[in-house]
């Protein structure tokens, strides 16, 4: 860079274009800007060079042509053809400019101080051009060295440019095969996400279907089990409504059993008196035969009259009491009923409990709220359950009291039915 600093100042007038196109189409070189810029700069940089080589010649020549015709003129004057050159200029020129001077020394001796004085002009006029044509070989040289060392440079750098271009293209290429690796990747990653994301679509589209299956298999649950609780509070009702119609023949039978001992009481005291008017008969057997027979025949049809209505009033109680085992059985067919129709709801409801037990491993958080209220069902069977365990337990003892106070036995399907419940 310093050479080419140095080229572009200008020894004298005459290169001056010649060393700006010079560093024109260095300057030009070396900024590459594509491939017809390069080649544009070699091309400008090997005409500079030739362009030197022609300056430099020209002025080989023109120095040739000047010594010859020194040396024309100097043989024709006899002038000393082997003298040695000046110390600031070069062989040739020192030559012709000596024979110059020989002669017009030689020649021209003898003509006066007119022509001496035109020979020293011709004289200094041939050594400042000597001078100035040594000068412009010196600068000519120095401007070749320096265009060839320029040329020497563009070689190198365009011998770098082609190297960076090499590997530029050979990074290009890894890097296009990097680039085609990493799609090729990519696209590999996407088809398996885009197949993964299908299978979890086509598993979350199963899952709805089997939620929306389930969610109907609840809602029948759930109007199966509004249907029993209906039906239960139906049962309760009705289980209330037996209760105080319990508790009105409780107290019917209560009041019979008060008119049975009113009538029993009678009785003994009727008893207790046949029995003294017996015993007075028996005293006065003898004097009063006639009249105790008549007596007694008055007391014998009274006593049927009475067996009659008390034999009377016993079937009324009978029949009530028929009335009272049928209304019993009549319940009990009813709590039966209640029995089956409860265990026939119940048993669906077992196994589709079951059944969704099996699917609830998988839907946990969709299913807890019906585990939840197939446990407060279970719990609500349970106590209905209880309350009409405790009911019946209720009624076995009534009619236990019933039948004892009465002292009728128990009949065995009542028995068997509370056993049962």
């Amino acid at each position: 860079m310093s050479h080419l600093h140095s080229s572009s100042r200008p020894p004298t007038h005459i290169n001056t274009d010649l060393d700006n196109v010079s560093i024109t189409s260095s300057v030009k070189s070396l900024t590459p800007k594509s491939k017809t810029t390069k080649k544009k700069s070699t091309h400008g940089a090997t005409s500079t060079t030739n362009k030197a080589t022609r300056s430099s010649s020209m002025f080989s020549e023109g120095s040739v042509g000047v010594a010859s015709v020194a040396k024309h003129h100097g043989t024709r004057s006899g002038g000393h053809a082997n003298s040695k050159p000046p110390l600031g200029g070069s062989s040739s020129h020192h030559y012709v400019g000596h024979d110059e001077a020989s002669v017009k020394v030689k020649g021209e001796g003898g003509d006066g101080a007119s022509k001496t004085s035109k020979k020293d002009k011709d004289a200094t006029g041939s050594s400042d051009l000597k001078k100035s044509i040594n000068q412009l070989q010196k600068e000519a040289d120095q401007q070749l060295e320096l265009e060839m060392e320029t040329q020497m440079t563009l070689e190198h750098f365009l011998g770098q440019m082609i190297s960076l271009k090499n590997a530029f293209a050979m990074l290009s290429d890894v890097v296009m095969h990097e680039v085609d690796a990493a799609r090729s990747e990519a696209r590999r990653r996407i088809d398996v996400s885009d197949n993964r994301v299908v299978q979890n679509q086509q598993t979350v589209d199963k899952v709805i279907h089997e939620f929306g299956s389930l969610s109907t298999r609840v809602s029948r649950i759930e109007e199966k089990q509004d249907t029993i609780i209906a039906e239960l509070a139906a049962l309760r009702s009705q289980g209330d409504q037996t209760a105080t119609w319990l508790t009105t023949v409780s107290e019917q039978v209560s009041v019979v059993k008060e008119q049975v001992g009113e009538t029993r009481q009678a009785q003994v005291k009727f008893d207790a008196n046949t029995v003294k008017e017996v015993n007075e008969l028996k005293r006065h057997w003898d004097n009063q035969s006639q009249t105790i027979v008549n007596r007694i025949n008055e007391c014998s049809a009274e006593v049927s009259k009475q067996r009659a209505e008390l034999t009377v009033t016993g079937e009324q109680r009978m029949d009530d009491l028929e009335l009272l085992e049928k209304a019993l059985s009549t319940l009990q067919a009813q709590q039966v009923r209640l029995r089956s129709s409860v265990d026939e709801a119940v048993i669906p409801l077992q196994t589709e409990s079951k059944s969704l037990r099996s699917k609830t491993d998988q839907l946990d958080a969709a299913i807890s709220s019906i585990k939840m209220d197939a446990v407060e069902t279970r719990h609500q069977m349970e106590g209905i359950d209880r309350d009409q365990r405790l009911r019946f337990d209720n009624v076995s003892r009534v009619m236990k009291v019933f039948s004892e106070a009465m002292q009728v036995a128990t009949p065995p399907s009542v028995n068997n039915a509370f056993k049962d419940v």
